[in-house]
């Protein structure tokens, strides 16, 4: 499970250990939220516009074709996922502490709803749509500001 050691990482959560209750509903949360995903996922945005702007001068993909790269993405964010999980867990369990569980489970039972689902996935696209666009348009502009001011401070 996803919160193995997560009550060993926060001062709050050592001291205080989430019921079994709780830890169902982050889980559940994270699950019907998709906060992990999200997360990688923007993380993911970010670093491939990086990486497709400074491709040329990376030696280890400069050589990879589009489709490759995007290959390779694709597995570091598989990888990257379930650490990310157990540092979402962590992050929402002290999040929402101030919830008593039937508040947290009410929002649970939101989020796994069909409205909730269509209000999630909504926001989630819309999230990733600005990401995406602030990434590549950040990542173009370092592409080119970068190599002078290198060229500067030489």
């Amino acid at each position: 499970r996803a919160v193995r050691g997560v009550a060993a990482v926060g001062p709050d959560l050592e001291r205080d250990r989430p019921s079994p209750r709780r830890l169902d509903l982050i889980e559940r949360l994270d699950a019907g939220g998709g906060a992990s995903e999200t997360t990688v996922d923007i993380t993911v945005a970010i670093v491939r516009s990086l990486t497709v702007a400074f491709q040329p001068g990376i030696p280890a993909v400069a050589g990879l074709t589009r489709e490759q790269l995007d290959r390779q993405i694709a597995r570091a964010r598989n990888r990257t996922l379930e650490d990310m999980r157990r540092v979402c867990m962590v992050s929402m369990l002290l999040a929402y502490r101030g919830l008593s569980d039937d508040e947290l489970g009410q929002y649970v039972r939101f989020v796994e709803s069909e409205a909730g689902r269509w209000y999630m996935s909504a926001m989630t696209s819309a999230l990733l749509a600005a990401i995406d666009a602030a990434a590549d348009a950040t990542a173009a502009e370092l592409a080119t500001a970068v190599p002078q001011l290198v060229g500067d401070l030489r």
